[in-house]
């Protein structure tokens, strides 16, 4: 908690939701399916980036290449399948200049173990692992449709006219990359003390596609510790 008390939530839900996503970057190589984690923001230089930085070096101490959402599906699909091929541990969708549109490709990555695909172009099919942790960032734009139940959003709202010239006293990316393994410890130890305590579980909403495997270990864990269930924000947006 340390690492994010810095950024400006807009409520305990996303800042709740944001423990989620850091528990689900370090875990997602052993979870067959997790949700993906959009950071929304009321206006620029509020640190969405910054967020998105931060949660992805949990997944992975390799630099993430950031990347543009595609406008349509078959872009979307030459795009996803592309950057699957190389088994990233984190795809990243920065500065969104539209609403994160319901593209096919990107429904079945969120609820499919693999994917196989045809390669625009040719005609041989290639199959890829969806086990990536997905990510994207915009200001004032949001998961629509059916991503509405596959993408979790994290809203930051500094509520100033300027956000851009506020100032921090810590930079959690350069905590993470000095001492990541510290940092990838705590979500384990914490985890594993849940498990040790015998996994009690509290009564939540289900969520369908993510209640075995995520449900488990990233949002029971953190319950048992007093924190607000990291999916509140996902049932929020499909009421």
């Amino acid at each position: 908690q340390e690492l994010i008390d810095e950024f400006h939530f807009a409520t305990d839900i996303d800042r709740a939701a944001t423990l989620g996503a850091i528990f689900t970057a370090v875990l997602r190589p052993s979870l067959d399916l997790a949700p993906a984690y959009h950071v929304k923001a009321s206006s620029y230089g509020i640190g969405k980036s910054l967020l998105t930085k931060s949660i992805a070096l949990f997944a992975t101490g390799a630099l993430v290449e950031r990347t543009s959402y595609s406008k349509t599906s078959e872009e979307a699909t030459k795009s996803i399948v592309s950057l699957l091929l190389d088994s990233p541990a984190v795809i990243d969708f920065d500065d969104l200049d539209d609403d994160l549109k319901p593209h096919g490709v990107f429904k079945r990555a969120l609820t499919s173990e693999s994917l196989k695909e045809r390669v625009l172009g040719h005609s041989k099919t290639v199959a890829v692992s969806t086990r990536a942790l997905f990510l994207s960032s915009g200001n004032n734009f949001e998961p629509l449709n059916d991503l509405r139940r596959r993408v979790l959003t994290i809203t930051l709202d500094a509520k100033v006219q300027t956000p851009s010239m506020l100032t921090y006293k810590r930079d959690p990316v350069v905590a993470l990359k000095a001492n990541r393994e510290h940092y990838v410890g705590l979500v384990l130890t914490i985890v594993k003390a849940w498990k040790t305590a015998g996994c009690p579980k509290s009564e939540i909403k289900s969520l369908a596609t993510y209640n075995v495997g995520w449900t488990d270990f990233c949002r029971h864990p953190l319950i048992w510790l007093g924190v607000t269930d990291p999916a509140t924000s996902l049932f929020e947006q499909i009421m």
